[in-house]
Order: structure tokens, then C-alpha cells, then sequence
């Protein structure tokens, strides 16, 4: 399942909390015309309507309700990075100082931090996401269907916003940094809002669907989930239901 554009929905955040497409244009500097089509592409996407168009203006509809709470949450998190590399590189500069850097060593740091547009990329977020996890980038390419060169300019994109390295080139392959494995906690928060997003507007039509996982040990695994799992999906197909297995030590 594809996710939810981040760019069309911060769009539709916009515009519910100004109550227009015009009043946010100014606040997202774009044309109201593409403020409009990333609005109808969501709710396109997403398979309801958001909005009610009142001549007092944009209302949100049920299913806006709760779109809007997962986009407040996701926008909290990315704030939330962005507000954390600042202080980083606050703090980089302090010691700088302190140490009598020349102003050019100073210059070293990756560059200012940039708005949170950086970050309004769904495939960039699964790029360090999953480098984060296997620490090999051929590996998360084929993942995700495209190429290195592409995974590269992702990660390299994201560095260059935030101003400093997400992962290190070591041995052992990628690895995050401290910061980047911070950010990247925070990045899979924002990919699960976005995948709740299409399961709470199901909901509302009284679908139960999305992505079920289960922890289970090798005995519970192999003798108990398979009724239980066949059991839930006689009552709610819509399910998907996937299993990890660990000794019971993990």
C-alpha cells in the first residue's frame, strides 16, 4: 500500500486551519491553484472528501477530522527534528567559540538548518528509515524499488536540511549517527501516522483494515496464531496480518 503524500497533506493541513485555498497560498507560498490540486489529490488518494466547500469556506468533513490529527501529530514530529538540529548546531557553534575557531573551521558544520519542507518526503523518511535498519544502501534501493544513486540523494537531502550527518560509512556499514538515530525514531512515528491515516477513515464506515504484528514465540507461532489469525480474518478480511518470531529471550 502506497503511502499518503506528505506534501499534499501538509497542504490540507494549511487549509483547514486558515479555512481556505486562497488564505493558504499566501502561508505555504504556492499558487492557489496548486493548493487546490494537492488538496484534490489527497482526498482522491484517500477515496473521501475532506472538505465541505461552504461559501463561508472549507469545513472539514468526518473523515478531515481525523486526517487532521494525524497530520497535527506528524507535523509535531517534524518540527520537532528540525527544533533539535537547531540547538545542535547552536551548541556546535558555542564550543567553536569557546575553542577560538577561525571563522572559516566554523563554516565545516554542514550549513544553516532549513525549514521542515525537506522533510515533506514520504520516500525519503522509508530511505533513512530503512538504512537505519540494514546499514546497507543496495539493499534498501531494492527495497524500495529504485536506485542507489536516488537512496543517496534522499539521505543527502535530508543531511543537507538538517545540516549534519544522519549516518556514518564504517565497517559495519551505514550507521546513524546519535542525532540521526534520534531523528529516525522520529521518522518512523511520522510513517506509521501516515499509514493510520487511510485505516482511520475506514473505520469510519465500519472497515476494520490496515496492518496487524504480532510478536510470538516458536510454540505460540506455529500451534496457536494460525486459528487466531484465520479467526480474525473471517470476521475482517480487510486485515493483513504479519508475525515475528524470537526466542523468549528477545
Amino acid at each position: 500500500m502506497s503511502l499518503v503524500s506528505l506534501r499534499h497533506l501538509h497542504a490540507f493541513s494549511v487549509v483547514a486551519a486558515t479555512g481556505g485555498i486562497r488564505r493558504s497560498s499566501d502561508a505555504l507560498f504556492r499558487a492557489s491553484s496548486a493548493v487546490a490540486r494537492s488538496v484534490t489529490a489527497l482526498e482522491a488518494s484517500l477515496g473521501v472528501l475532506l472538505f465541505e466547500r461552504k461559501g463561508r469556506g472549507m469545513l472539514l468533513t468526518a473523515a478531515g477530522q481525523l486526517a487532521k490529527l494525524r497530520a497535527d501529530r506528524i507535523e509535531a514530529e517534524l518540527r520537532d527534528v528540525r527544533d533539535d538540529a537547531v540547538r545542535l548546531r547552536e551548541k556546535w557553534l558555542e564550543k567553536a567559540v569557546d575553542r577560538g575557531a577561525a571563522s572559516n573551521d566554523r563554516g565545516k558544520f554542514s550549513g544553516n538548518v532549513g525549514g521542515i519542507e525537506a522533510l515533506l518526503n514520504e520516500r525519503r523518511l522509508q530511505a533513512a528509515v530503512l538504512l537505519a535498519e540494514v546499514h546497507h544502501m543496495p539493499t534498501v534501493a531494492h527495497t524500495v524499488g529504485t536506485s542507489q544513486s536516488a537512496v543517496s540523494q534522499a539521505i543527502a537531502r535530508l543531511e543537507d536540511m538538517l545540516g549534519q550527518p544522519l549516518f556514518l560509512r564504517t565497517a559495519h556499514g551505514m550507521v546513524p549517527t546519535d542525532a540521526g538515530r534520534r531523528w529516525v525514531e522520529r521518522f518512523e512515528r511520522v510513517l506509521a501516522e501516515l499509514r493510520h491515516i487511510p485505516e482511520d477513515i475506514a473505520a469510519l464506515a465500519g472497515v476494520v483494515e490496515g496492518v496487524v504484528t504480532v510478536g510470538a514465540l516458536p510454540l505460540a507461532r506455529s500451534q496457536l496464531l494460525p486459528g487466531a489469525i484465520a479467526a480474525v480474518l473471517q470476521k475482517h478480511p480487510r486485515l493483513r496480518i504479519r508475525s515475528l518470531e524470537s526466542p523468549y529471550e528477545e
